[in-house]
């Protein structure tokens, strides 16, 4: 960096102009030098029918619509009000990063601004439409995105093929075959006819006859009013012709004496005959034809332009009352108008950025133009829509429970699986929600998605064991879950529900949801399953441990309440104890779902834990059996039909590479 804070890097990456197909100007060339640029003629009105020598007609329309200034005017309404449009990038950060720099230096270095408003105008002006080069690391489709670049319309053949869409003429001359991954079409009314390769309507086209009758009245109405050219004829009797003229003269000599370019004072002649009759008749050759309003004239053109453009009157001009409606419209218009145009050229862009391989999978593009009003009438849809969730629930008395209505906010998108994790919780549906500028997760990412733990297993060796009157000699993984934040959460509520902070409905709610969202958790983590690979034994067991849980929520909240603490045992002990039992209830369904998922084949120990252990956990420390062999003995680690009951146990399984001892 410079000592003034400049950045002393080049504008555009060299490797972005050795890939792309432009070349690059040696000299400084003045603008119309290009053989595709005609100077503005007498002639340039005459323009092909549409559909017809495409490239002569764009060349027509291109030196057509700067000289009729509204319509000029309204392209530069459109042009800045779509380029204005802010975006942003939603992603993993660095990743996000890198697609943000290279959408800022399109155009090879000139930015997103200037590439907006080239694409557009030729969008807008060009029946070929829009053409925007990807600039590729390698000439291959999966390669990085280096730049996107604004390609000349008038440079640009569409071929209909689809392997090589178009073949674009550099400034020399030169033709490049653009394949499908190096370059991006726009067209926003495109032909259904096939032979016409997607050329467009443009919205100079559909308006184009409006603005040459416009643009030739501007010229008539100068040509007849402007210069200091006679306004009138008047057929004069009584006066000779020769002392008109030299009077015609003398004042034309007098107007250039006073600087007159434009005005002219009146001819005044007096009669050179007292008693001559004298009588005069007038032709007045600067009126406009008669019965022409040129103010409906001009609104209704406007009125066109608007339909044309897909936008509101009122974004080229002032509504006013009249007969195309009055003032009081303009909200049902604006309404009306906002998924015309300007939503054409939004996902427009967004399509072509998302699924043409320029952004990668992980990052989306959209453009976030805030609209007041529709983000009103979205905030509307909220409430009604917060009040029939609550209706459901209706404080625990409802015809739902708490966990499906977070279930149904996270498959309308409210709840997002971040929201989800920050309430110990996870979508547990299947289906998923895809939009239409969005690219949808790929099956990979959903099987990622459901495979990633949100409950910490561990994986560690065996530890010591103290006070027990037999170890286990097995080595290998212990397999079992920490169960410290579902324990915390449930001393949480409980702790509440003793103080008093929330009732009996709100505690069994909040309980319900926790609990039968932890168990088919780490039911899934644990067997390594998603919810559609699930047997109907393995439903069977949910549906049996959720039951057996929920049961005894009621007696939890009693139990909570009646705790009352004394100098042996404070209350907040009594409540650790109670939520630590509830842990090992989520941890047998741990095991029972590794027993139930994973390789058949896989040698599984018995690790006894830090208590003191009952005989059936003794026996079972002794074996290393498969999994199948495990689930004849229907028994596992925390199960109440251990003759320690289960409750305080604290073994898991171990996988070890030990060899099998057999039943």
């Amino acid at each position: 960096m410079s000592d003034n804070g400049i950045q002393e890097k080049a504008l555009i990456d060299d490797r972005i102009l050795d890939r792309t197909v432009q070349s690059q100007p040696e000299y400084i060339t003045m603008p119309g030098s290009d053989t595709f640029v005609i100077s503005i003629s007498s002639f340039a009105d005459d323009i092909p029918a549409w559909g017809t020598q495409i490239r002569q007609r764009d060349r027509k329309l291109r030196e057509f619509w700067p000289t009729e200034p509204i319509i000029a005017s309204a392209i530069q309404t459109i042009v800045a009000a779509r380029a204005n449009m802010s975006w942003s990038l939603d992603g993993p950060p660095r990743t996000v990063g890198v697609m943000q720099r290279m959408l800022q230096s399109s155009n090879l270095g000139k930015g997103w601004l200037d590439l907006q408003i080239k694409t557009t105008i030729d969008l807008l002006t060009a029946d070929n439409g829009a053409f925007v080069e990807i600039v590729r690391q390698e000439d291959k489709p999966g390669s990085p995105v280096l730049n996107l670049a604004h390609l000349d319309s008038a440079q640009c053949v569409r071929t209909g093929m689809p392997e090589t869409p178009v073949i674009y003429y550099d400034r020399d001359g030169r033709d490049h075959k653009l394949a499908w991954y190096q370059v991006l079409t726009f067209e926003d009314m495109p032909s259904p006819i096939e032979q016409m390769n997607s050329i467009q309507v443009c919205f100079l086209s559909r308006v184009l006859r409006a603005a040459q009758i416009i643009k030739d009245f501007g010229i008539y109405k100068r040509e007849k009013i402007a210069g200091r050219n006679p306004g009138e004829i008047h057929l004069v009797s009584g006066v000779q012709t020769k002392l008109i003229e030299d009077k015609l003269k003398d004042d034309q000599m007098r107007a250039n004496n006073m600087g007159y370019s434009r005005f002219m004072l009146p001819v005044v002649i007096g009669s050179l005959d007292p008693n001559a009759n004298v009588s005069s008749t007038t032709i007045d050759l600067r009126s406009v034809p008669d019965g022409f309003d040129e103010d409906v004239t001009l609104r209704w053109y406007i009125a066109q332009i608007a339909m044309a453009a897909g936008a509101d009157y009122q974004d080229f001009a002032p509504l006013s009352s009249g007969s195309l409606g009055s003032a009081s419209q303009s909200e049902m218009l604006d309404q009306k108008s906002r998924a015309k145009g300007q939503e054409t050229h939004r996902k427009l862009w967004e399509h072509k950025l998302n699924f043409n391989g320029i952004m990668p999978q992980s990052v989306t593009f959209g453009f976030n133009e805030k609209d007041i009003e529709a983000d009103k009438q979205q905030a509307e849809l909220d409430e009604k829509q917060a009040r029939t969730f609550s209706t459901y629930y209706d404080k625990g008395q409802g015809i739902l429970p708490l966990n499906v209505i977070r279930q149904m906010m996270a498959d309308e998108g409210i709840l997002k699986p971040e929201y989800l994790a920050l309430m110990n919780t996870e979508d547990v549906t299947d289906d998923i929600v895809a939009v239409d500028n969005v690219q949808a997760p790929t099956e990979a990412e959903i099987e990622e998605a459901h495979n990633t733990p949100s409950i910490d297993i561990a994986e560690t060796e065996p530890e010591e064991v103290g006070a027990v009157e037999r170890q286990s000699t097995i080595q290998g993984k212990k397999k079992q879950i920490d169960t410290a934040d579902y324990e915390e959460l449930l001393a949480e509520l409980m702790a509440e529900a003793a103080a008093g902070t929330i009732t009996e409905d709100e505690f069994i709610i909040e309980t319900e949801s926790l609990v039968a969202a932890e168990i088919i958790n780490t039911y899934l983590h644990a067997s390594g399953k998603t919810i559609a690979q699930l047997s109907d034994e393995d439903k069977r067991i949910i549906s049996e441990q959720t039951e057996i849980n929920l049961d005894a929520i009621p007696g939890l909240y009693v139990s909570a309440v009646g705790f009352g603490g004394d100098e042996d045992t404070p209350e907040d002990e009594l409540i650790e104890n109670r939520a630590g039992l509830w842990g090992v209830g989520l941890a047998a369904v741990y095991a029972l779902g590794f027993i139930r998922g994973g390789d058949e084949e896989e040698h599984i120990g018995w690790q006894l834990g830090p208590t003191d252990h009952c005989s059936d956990c003794l026996d079972n420390s002794q074996r290393v059996l498969t999994r199948s062999q495990w689930r004849a003995l229907d028994t596992y680690p925390q199960s109440h039909q251990l003759s320690c009951g289960g409750w305080r146990c604290q073994c898991s399984w171990v996988v070890t590479d030990e060899p099998l001892t057999g039943v």
